[in-house]
C-alpha cells in the first residue's frame, strides 16, 4: 500500500519495496522490516509552487532560486 500511496506523487518515476532482511547473520534489521525505494523525475519535470519570493523581479528571484527552488518537494 506504501508503494501505491507514493506512486500517486506526480514527482515519483518508480517505487519498489522490499520486506524482510537479507540472509546473512551480520543484518541487525529486525525480519519485519520494510526497505522502500523511490526514484524521483528529473526536477525540471516537478510541480512549480509559488515561493515567498515569487512576486520580486527576476534579477533578485535568480539568486534565491538556488537556496528555494521554484520546483516542489512531493508533498502532499
Amino acid at each position: 500500500m506504501t508503494d501505491k500511496r507514493l506512486h500517486e506523487f506526480p514527482e515519483v518515476e518508480r517505487v519498489s519495496g522490499k520486506a524482510g532482511r537479507a540472509e546473512t547473520s551480520t543484518d541487525p534489521a529486525p525480519l519485519s522490516m520494510i526497505e522502500t525505494t523511490i526514484m524521483l523525475k528529473p526536477t525540471d519535470q516537478w510541480r512549480s509552487v509559488k515561493r515567498w519570493y515569487s512576486d520580486l523581479p527576476d534579477f533578485l528571484q535568480a539568486p534565491l532560486r538556488h537556496i528555494w527552488p521554484t520546483g516542489s518537494a512531493p508533498t502532499r
